[in-house]
């Protein structure tokens, strides 16, 4: 088996197109291998930050961050909702309801004839 191997080797064409199945593929990694050693012992550790483009971490750090300061806001925004509700149910509590709107409307016109005023009820729809 050896044998045949290196008798692939023998009268190698210098023209890779060539070559035998073995010595192409053993070729083929050599070359592999060194590339990657010239690569690596020139540019040191190869990282994929190294590999991405300029900015493209901090911007997706920055969108996060974003993000983040969005759902602390979504937050606020939810306590601020339950506050406003909270007082509105509370003035809605206030106001008169129909029955003290006719007891109202007497008392102020009490209160207008005491002082002078006239009111001029023709213009009053139901």
């Amino acid at each position: 088996m050896l044998k045949s191997l290196l008798e692939q080797f023998k009268g190698l064409n210098p023209r890779i197109g060539g070559l035998a199945g073995l010595p192409k593929a053993l070729l083929l990694v050599v070359l592999l291998i060194g590339i990657l050693v010239g690569a690596i012992s020139s540019t040191g550790p190869i990282s994929w930050s190294s590999l991405m483009p300029a900015g493209t971490g901090s911007q997706a750090q920055g969108r996060v961050q974003e993000q983040e300061a969005a759902v602390d806001q979504l937050d606020m925004y939810r306590q601020q909702l339950r506050e406003i509700d909270s007082s509105f149910g509370a003035l809605l509590k206030q106001l008169p309801n129909r029955s003290q709107m006719d007891a109202l409307a007497v008392d102020i016109n009490q209160a207008g004839l005491g002082r002078g005023l006239q009111f001029d009820c023709s213009s009053r729809h139901r």
